[in-house]
């Protein structure tokens, strides 16, 4: 229920990022908590951020696929996957991008609330192991466990040669 209550203020743009906040009548600087270095928006936090475009292209690793940013956050939610992946990769796409949008936002919040700013590669790990705790229950995924898909990725989304 939480996730979807924020994918659907994700997808309207109505997450209380700074600049919403200051639409409310908030009165404090704007800046971006993940980069430190620009305003935060909507659209900055998932798709201009430095620190999310590293957490983008250290989930594409091992897809095959090349994370290009996308022009708006709904093309985030509706990014169509390659058609080269086998079955575990074409079940995990969708998930693994909801995680990724989920685990950013968490890891925001744990700035914004708590000082504490992690690493890119803890959200990443992070962000993977959401992904398959979403998926685990799906017949293709069954005896796989999160640790096998973390340390085994490419294998999810390819079949060995």
């Amino acid at each position: 229920m939480k996730v979807g209550f924020f994918l659907w203020l994700l997808n309207q743009e109505k997450l209380l990022t700074q600049d919403n906040l200051q639409r409310r009548g908030w009165n404090f600087p704007n800046h971006c908590y993940l980069c430190e270095e620009e305003t935060e928006t909507v659209r900055h936090l998932f798709i201009e951020c430095k620190y999310s475009k590293e957490v983008w292209n250290g989930i594409s690793d091992g897809t095959g696929q090349h994370w290009n940013a996308p022009l708006t956050i709904k093309e985030i939610l509706t990014r169509k996957r390659a058609n080269d992946l086998n079955s575990k990769g074409k079940e995990l796409w969708n998930p693994l991008q909801v995680a990724t949008c989920w685990c950013l936002w968490k890891a925001r919040n744990e700035v914004y609330f708590n000082g504490n700013k992690a690493h890119t590669q803890k959200i990443v790990k992070d962000i993977k192991v959401q992904a398959l705790l979403w998926v685990s229950g799906n017949g293709c995924f069954k005896g796989i466990t999160c640790k096998f898909g973390v340390l085994n990725w490419k294998l999810l989304f390819f079949d060995p040669p």
